[in-house]
């Protein structure tokens, strides 16, 4: 009995200096993100003159309309042409989205999957085997299809690029209808930009790494060799895994993208997936 008692004793006291630890915690990352201003200003007027050379892939499966208006956005970037390609996969999408697309013009098409949907994972890792190795490429910025950008876009990455080897933006939620349920989801978003990733960049610690929108420099995926889209849940280990290479996900909120609230929704992970990596969270520190 005493055994049985004494480990009753040891994890209470380990349970209480855990909400301890994330108490203090939680309260310095809502502190430092009352200082969001500095994050927003930091990159904002650096490095103006220098402009790096990005690929940007974009990966689209039965997304016509979508990729029209994608395409037509990065045409209508503000940074310079000579510095930015842009490179559309089309994963078993019909001829119609093909069409579209070169008559649109400004991309190059990779057709993959004739018949079968090779995934997102397959399809940029097949990509990327490609383009990896083409000189003078300073960062390549990864985004889905049913992203909404500005047309200050790259501009924007750009200037994060002077400071950060793998960069997040701030995503908004498009709302569909006025239901609780939506706005729940747009409330919920709203806080995870502005208090928890704001808040963890200034306390000099990493973000999880969005799928969807993230920006990686060349020598970052050179020296890690792939990129991990299999499931909701790569991102989390796929973070961890440059985190223990010393290489931090940093959020910039200048990088803003809107995506369709279903879209966010299923592109979660559920809870208890993502607790199983809290072991490893320690991880996610940059200094």
């Amino acid at each position: 009995m005493d055994i049985i008692y004494l480990l009753f004793q040891i994890t209470i006291n380990c349970l209480a200096l855990y909400l301890i630890l994330y108490t203090v915690s939680y309260a310095a990352t809502i502190y430092k993100s009352s200082k969001r201003r500095q994050l927003t200003i930091k990159n904002k007027y650096l490095m103006k003159d220098y402009l790096n050379n990005l690929i940007v892939i974009v990966y689209c499966h039965d997304k016509e309309k979508a990729s029209a208006y994608m395409l037509e956005a990065l045409n209508k970037q503000t940074y310079s042409k000579a510095n930015c390609q842009f490179h559309f996969i089309l994963d078993n999408c019909s001829d119609n989205t093909s069409n579209m697309l070169e008559f649109i013009g400004g991309a190059k098409l990779w057709k993959v999957g004739d018949g079968i949907t090779l995934g997102k994972d397959e399809s940029v890792s097949w990509l990327l085997e490609r383009l990896i190795h083409i000189k003078n490429t300073d960062a390549f910025v990864f985004l889905d299809v049913e992203r909404q950008i500005e047309d200050d876009f790259l501009e924007n990455i750009n200037k994060s690029l002077f400071s950060n080897d793998v960069i997040i933006g701030e995503t908004d939620i498009i709302l569909q209808d006025a239901s609780i349920f939506s706005m729940l989801v747009k409330t919920l978003n709203t806080y995870t930009n502005k208090i928890i990733k704001t808040g963890r960049t200034l306390l000099g610690l990493g973000n999880f790494i969005d799928p969807n929108c993230f920006v990686m420099k060349h020598f970052v995926l050179e020296q890690i060799k792939y990129i991990d889209f299999k499931n909701a849940l790569s991102p989390y280990k796929y973070t961890l895994l440059l985190a223990k290479r010393k290489i931090f996900c940093i959020f910039d909120p200048n990088i803003k993208t809107k995506v369709p609230i279903q879209q966010n929704i299923d592109n979660k992970e559920t809870f208890i997936n993502r607790f199983s990596l809290f072991s490893n969270l320690t991880n996610l520190h940059c200094q």
